[in-house]
């Protein structure tokens, strides 16, 4: 009984292990915005460091990263922008899923 429980507990962490990997894949990148373009429903920003990121109004994000960006190209403050999964810090554009503000 004590071997089915182990192997048990074994697999369960083994996929715990697995899922979480994929379930938190992210690219962090720290930039400065310095343009952004809003309209046809989304959020479009250059980065100084070259590349853009891009968040749909739809998402339940878009306000919050609408103002911090805002605010990041009035200071000329930098920022850190997490982008999906299988996005690289120079994407054209990579979709951003959260911000830092530096």
């Amino acid at each position: 009984m004590s071997s089915t429980i182990s192997r048990f507990m074994l697999f369960i962490a083994l996929c715990l292990t697995l899922y979480s990997g994929r379930a938190h894949a992210f690219v962090e990148c720290a930039v400065t915005p310095y343009r952004y373009y809003i309209g046809d429903s989304i959020l479009w920003v250059m980065w100084r460091e070259g590349g853009a990121g891009v968040i749909g109004q739809n998402s339940p994000d878009f306000k919050p990263v609408l103002a911090a960006v805002i605010t990041a190209v009035a200071s000329s403050r930098p920022m850190a922008v997490r982008y999906a999964d299988g996005a690289t810090c120079t994407s054209q554009p990579g979709n951003i899923v959260g911000i830092w503000m530096l």
